[in-house]
């Protein structure tokens, strides 16, 4: 046991409180002592005083003779890792997947994408209770259940389980969707709406959602929506609508297109029928090279994550959502390293990097981090949305959470709460090589915009005194409403990333008896501008505490730029475009527009082919300056009197076609017959023979 408590606080994290419900969420009642819970006394966790945070006790994921339970720390990748462990008024309970193949196993010879066997367990106060264990076709790495808390004692259990690897089975191609119900009456669990297989609609041949999935739930409507996101460039989000009244799916796949693939979804019902996700762009290099014409660093092969959104969908029945862009990367023609090429952006909010936060007042929080190329600069914001898109809020989190040279210790995770009584906190792990830190952040109830540092970065430790690795955490949160009762269910992974799994509660409140004083209310003066804002970067203004000296910051949006009247840096001419560059008077920025060509310049034109009586002839222009050349049609000839050949003279020639014509010799066929037709009496005899005579004979003719 003492090597895993030992592994385990690779663990280290964190946060302080549990989520808290919105006004439409349902209200579950507290959970003091929930049944099967620890009691608080022994209460397993890491206890948060006001002077910082310490340890106290953590637990390997382990059967009751001593065997630790598989988790499969490194598989299910692409899911939502905090949505595995909800407290509920019920107990806490946790769902992870223990194994997955990626081959297909003599038990079930035709899953070829693989097998994946995944473990509902519940806390009681003598260990963890194995409820239930299942297995689905699946291929590796591509999905992590999610377990959350619904009404009336059921918690819901959903599988998305996306064909990662595109094997094209019978199993692995489509979305197989499962929503298990366990009853925490009994601990029973079934599946009422059985196992649903479904194609994309938009890509039946190419299936692959890279295992990029999230439920959402809609207590109000009685709705949950199961997204999956796939493609490359373009990319797509789809969905699928579960009756939470009836257990039954709608077999319609909703499906949007996307400029490329978007992936980590985090999402929450609005409270009017609709749904709010916040997500990352994951883009081919290729795919950006194309749309933006720019060259990168990396190759076409390679994938960046440089863009985080907010997707608002109203009516999750219709297909089309708004986007709202939190950061997204911008990218150079000139490149932005000295070779002229552009080195990517990373923007996230998902695992180690940030998180997102619903909080009480139905806001919308989301912590995320954006390094700018390949400079080693990261700066981590806290932003404010309505569930529509609308920005509330944005500051910096202090640098001394992230160095200004970027190095290490760099952030590791990030997780945001409420207490009891509404404050709000985030708590951010850093690690070095050797030790990781935690470090407790603020915000009054009656505020939860400006955060300031509670607890001086504390080194955790082990009950036996060594210092901890570092690892991921998994929060209980508002995405699966857990209960909000002064404790935090966390699930830790091992910093090895192997198959061990850790739990611990994160106690809110201090200890009776510790005898520690509540920080002062802080009370921030006016700001100062610290970093003034210019056309090519945002300022920074900073709030100081008048009581304390603590400080926070805010970003200064950039200012316009002052452009010139332009300079015309390349002639239009008849054949190409021009060029006219703008230049900022500021900061030397440029943008170019293009001047259109100018008009040719035509001579009188010559006819290249002459007409006839039954062709056109074409007439050709030429541009006395590039010399383009356009065409224009000549009609056709008039018939000249006397011409019975059609050559455009009159001669003996025509004297000899005629006289065979009136001997029957030639037919109509083989003369012009309106030509032929001298006294035009609408025949061709003798008479206009002895008319073609005089005409040749150089007489008038009338």
């Amino acid at each position: 046991m003492k090597k895993h408590i030992v592994k385990l606080l690779s663990l280290l994290v964190v946060l302080v409180i549990i989520s808290t419900s919105v006004f439409y969420i349902p209200q579950f009642a507290s959970a003091a002592n929930g049944q099967g819970e620890d009691p608080v006394p022994d209460n397993i966790g890491i206890v948060r005083t006001y002077s910082g945070v310490k340890v106290s006790y953590t637990r390997c994921f382990e059967y009751s003779d001593g065997s630790v339970i598989p988790v499969g720390a490194g598989v299910g990748a692409h899911g939502a890792y905090e949505t595995r462990i909800v407290r509920t008024e019920y107990g806490t309970y946790a769902a992870f997947i223990t194994d997955a193949t990626g081959e297909a196993t003599s038990a079930h010879p035709g899953w070829n994408c693989g097998v994946a066997t995944f473990q509902i367990i519940k806390v009681t106060a003598t260990g963890f209770e194995p409820i239930f264990t299942a297995e689905y076709p699946q291929a590796l790495g591509s999905c992590t259940p999610n377990i959350v808390q619904g009404e009336n004692g059921i918690i819901y259990v959903v599988i998305i389980a996306d064909d990662k690897d595109r094997r094209q089975s019978e199993y692995c191609n489509g979305v197989w969707l499962q929503v298990y119900k366990i009853d925490t009456a009994t601990d029973t669990v079934t599946l009422p709406g059985g196992t649903q297989k479904y194609r994309h609609t938009t890509s039946p041949t190419d299936d692959h959602g890279y295992g990029y999935t999230q439920p959402i739930f809609d207590f109000k409507n009685g709705k949950m929506y199961a997204l999956t996101c796939g493609g490359e460039a373009p990319g797509y989000l789809a969905w699928w609508i579960y009756d939470l009244k009836t257990d039954r799916w709608n077999s319609t796949c909703h499906t949007v297109q996307l400029f490329t693939r978007r992936c980590y979804i985090n999402g929450y019902a609005d409270g009017n029928g609709g749904f709010t996700i916040i997500i990352e762009r994951c883009a081919p290099i290729r795919a950006l090279k194309q749309a933006l014409g720019v060259q990168f660093s990396l190759g076409d092969n390679s994938y960046v994550w440089d863009g985080l959104y907010l997707m608002h969908f109203a009516n999750p029945n219709v297909n089309s959502f708004t986007d709202t862009e939190i950061a997204v990367a911008q990218y150079t023609e000139e490149g932005r390293n000295n070779t002229g090429k552009n080195d990517p952006d990373t923007v996230s909010h998902y695992g180690n990097s940030g998180c997102t936060y619903l909080d009480d007042q139905n806001r919308l929080h989301v912590i995320y981090s954006h390094k700018i190329g390949n400079t080693r600069k990261t700066t981590v914001y806290h932003a404010v949305y309505d569930l529509v898109g609308n920005e509330l809020f944005k500051e910096t989190l202090s640098t001394t959470l992230v160095p200004s040279n970027g190095r290490s210790p760099t952030p590791k995770s990030y997780a945001m709460t409420q207490d009891t009584d509404g404050t709000y906190y985030v708590l951010c792990e850093f690690a070095s090589s050797s030790a990781a830190t935690l470090q407790l952040w603020s915000s009054p109830s009656t505020d939860g915009l400006h955060f300031s540092k509670l607890s001086t970065a504390t080194t955790l430790q082990t009950p036996v005194g060594s210092t901890v690795g570092t690892g991921k955490f998994i929060i209980g949160n508002s995405r699966n409403y857990s209960v909000r009762d002064g404790y935090v269910p966390l699930m830790f992974e091992g910093s090895s990333g192997g198959t061990e799994c850790f739990y611990y509660t994160c106690i809110a409140l201090p200890h009776a008896g510790e005898g520690v004083t509540p920080p002062h209310t802080h009370s921030w003066n006016s700001g100062v501008v610290t970093t003034p804002a210019t056309c090519k970067a945002y300022g920074v203004k900073t709030y100081t505490c008048t009581g304390c000296g603590e400080t926070y910051t805010e970003q200064i949006p950039k200012l316009a730029h002052t452009w010139n009247a332009g300079t015309v840096t390349t002639p239009a001419t008849c054949k190409a475009n021009g060029v006219k560059t703008y230049t900022c008077t500021a900061c030397g920025t440029t943008y170019t527009e293009q001047i259109p060509k100018l008009s040719h310049m035509w001579d009188e034109g010559k006819i290249t082919l002459q007409p006839t009586y039954t062709e056109q002839g074409v007439k050709t222009y030429t541009c006395t300056v590039c010399g383009a050349t356009d065409t224009e049609s000549v009609p056709i000839l008039d018939p000249v009197p006397g011409d019975v050949n059609g050559d455009v003279k009159i001669n003996s020639r025509d004297i000899s076609l005629l006289k065979k014509y009136i001997a029957s010799v030639v037919t109509n066929s083989d003369i012009f017959f309106a030509a032929s037709d001298i006294n035009n009496d609408g025949k061709v005899n003798t008479q206009d023979l002895s008319l073609l005579k005089r005409l040749v004979a150089g007489e008038s003719v009338e």
